[in-house]
């Protein structure tokens, strides 16, 4: 509850910022965005979380970051 009263009171910062910007239709589209980002984040969560079970069931090595090299050393 709390995170929800956090990014609707940066909502309601940003804004109140800009004159006549605040209205109770951008703040109904504020929670609403929100609720589908939280949405597709635990799309994206379990769909890792089920990649690492099944690397482990099925013995595969995984994932591995490789980071790129960015500077001549």
């Amino acid at each position: 509850m709390i995170m929800i009263l956090l990014y609707l009171l940066q909502i309601g910062i940003a804004t109140a910022s800009q004159f006549g910007q605040t209205t109770t239709k951008q703040i109904w589209l504020a929670l609403v965005s929100y609720f589908t980002f939280t949405q597709l984040f635990l799309v994206v969560s379990v769909s890792a979380i089920s990649s690492v079970f099944m690397d482990k069931i099925l013995g595969r090595k995984g994932n591995k970051w490789v980071k790129t090299k960015r500077f001549n050393d």
